[in-house]
């Protein structure tokens, strides 16, 4: 791109009004129009343009007075915060889904009931079909520190609930 170009899309009153409003859409627009200037592939294009804008912003900020390039300038930036936290809260919260329905009872179950002895490993894996929650007792019983501590406290102060025993 040539500098004559460059400053003459800068001048263009939308882009004026575009630079001045500030926001994330605006500066989807702003991108998109002087990503249109530059050669090169669309990736690379659009890259070149992020690389462009912050220096495009620095010059039309120092073009104003303090009072006013002070006010851009900060809507610009919390803006460009509330996207990176937004992006940031969508990426933790799809990560914690992802870790979550991976450690479900229900899809350990195949690699916890392996830890078992073979005789208590056979009956949980008969008796879960008509006793889906235990599931959640191999998973207790294989991710305690002390797996007889765990059985014995159950035999003094036995479960209510989901994962009473199904013959009681």
């Amino acid at each position: 791109m040539k500098t004559r170009e460059l400053r003459k899309w800068m001048v263009l009153p939308e882009v004026q009004s575009q630079l001045a409003r500030g926001g994330a859409a605006v500066a989807d627009e702003v991108l998109d129009g002087l990503a249109a200037l530059l050669g090169g592939s669309g990736d690379q294009r659009r890259s070149d343009a992020e690389q462009v804008l912050v220096l495009v912003l620095a010059a039309f900020v120092r073009a104003h007075d303090p009072a006013t390039a002070s006010a851009i300038a900060g809507e610009w930036q919390a803006e460009h915060t509330r996207a990176a936290a937004s992006s940031t809260r969508a990426a933790v919260e799809d990560n914690t889904r992802s870790i979550l329905s991976r450690m479900s009872a229900t899809n350990v179950f195949g690699d916890q009931v392996t830890m078992l002895q073979p005789w208590r490993r056979d009956r949980a894996i008969e008796i879960r079909d008509f006793w889906p929650d235990v599931e959640k007792l191999v998973q207790v019983i294989v991710t305690a520190d002390d797996r007889g501590a765990s059985c014995g406290s159950g035999a003094s102060s036995p479960r209510t609930g989901s994962l009473m025993h199904p013959w009681r």
